[in-house]
């Protein structure tokens, strides 16, 4: 008997607070690719009253993205299977950007 593929497996989850939002919406990008650098969008979420997100997008291989939130961005890379929170204030984004979670070790290390 072979185990069934779980979907899970090629699921990567993010999703956060955002205090003193900038905009209502939240992106993942990544490029299609890297001569011409067009972006495709991974991702998107609207942000609650509260400035939390969810994300869940099909993701099957490791790879850099982008989170972008209004003007403001921070590179992530993300696996398969990945389940990551984000937090942080728009008033000092770079100073409070904080990653948790399955797949956080990489986000955090590549800042």
């Amino acid at each position: 008997m072979s185990a069934q593929p779980s979907f899970t497996q090629n699921t990567v989850t993010v999703g956060g607070t955002i205090s003193h939002p900038k905009d209502d919406k939240v992106y993942i990008k990544y490029y299609k690719d890297y001569i011409s650098y067009a972006e495709g969008i991974a991702d998107s979420a609207t942000l609650d009253k509260k400035g939390n997100f969810n994300m869940n997008f099909t993701w099957d291989h490791a790879s850099p993205v982008t989170f972008y939130h209004g003007d403001e961005i921070t590179e992530m890379f993300v696996s398969p299977g990945d389940s990551l929170h984000l937090s942080l204030d728009t008033k000092q984004f770079d100073e409070t950007v904080k990653y948790e979670g399955r797949g956080a070790i990489i986000p955090n290390n590549i800042m």
